[in-house]
């Protein structure tokens, strides 16, 4: 392992940021593959480095900021319910509706 200082590193708290298991980056970025541990720092790094770059559904007229929201997206075209409900028979697109319709069992 890379010995980490902060002559090498312009602030301490990019040093921190590199020393974090990458299990807590949860947010990727699709383009360049670099990890964050916060949404909104991914956010700040996509529209500093990657500003402008779209991702346009083939189906319809729809464009995304992001790969995975694309992906996302045309699973509504394909038909693509990854998401069942494991106490009755609904699938859902995201993980979100697939949460959201739960409560209704509870």
């Amino acid at each position: 392992m890379t010995q980490l200082n902060e002559k090498s590193i312009p602030f301490k708290k990019s040093i921190k940021t590199l020393e974090m298991p990458l299990k807590v980056k949860g947010y990727r970025c699709d383009l360049c593959n670099i990890g964050f541990s916060v949404r909104s720092n991914l956010r700040a790094h996509e529209k500093k480095y990657h500003e402008g770059v779209r991702f346009y559904c083939s189906k319809c007229t729809k464009e995304f900021l992001s790969k995975s929201s694309l992906d996302r997206h045309e699973k509504i075209h394909n038909g693509v319910k990854d998401f069942q409900c494991a106490d009755c028979t609904s699938a859902f697109y995201t993980k979100k509706e697939l949460l959201k319709h739960q409560k209704y069992h509870q």
